[in-house]
């Protein structure tokens, strides 16, 4: 009845399918191609690259934090934006003007915005 919490039943593997084999066209194997052999020829000295520079050394891999130290700085950057929402900004006629005209055009009320503002 209440089967929330069990493992559910493998579903059983579909029955593969049979291909037919193709039959073989001649029972004698093809001749490999024959390569003639390369011809020698003096060959400079082969050139060594000169030395790569080291590769730099890969960037430690930060510590992975906690989800309680996550949610602590995640938090403290919000908790900053919002502190200089409130505390630097100082409130101008136009500044007025544009949050009065962003209340009644949310269809705040005239009431709402004035008790508001």
């Amino acid at each position: 009845m209440f089967s929330f919490f069990r493992r559910k039943a493998a579903a059983p593997a579909p029955a593969p399918v049979p291909t037919p084999q193709p039959a073989p066209a001649s029972s004698a194997p093809a001749p490999a191609p024959e390569v003639p052999a390369p011809a020698t020829s003096p060959s400079p000295a082969p050139q060594t690259p000169a030395p790569a520079a080291p590769a730099p050394a890969p960037a430690p891999a930060p510590a992975r934090q906690g989800w309680l130290d996550r949610l602590k700085s995640g938090l403290r950057k919000t908790g900053a934006s919002i502190a200089t929402v409130f505390t630097g900004a100082q409130i101008d006629d136009t500044l007025y003007e544009e949050l009065e005209t962003a209340l009644l055009m949310a269809d705040t009320g005239v009431k709402a915005t004035e008790h508001l503002l």
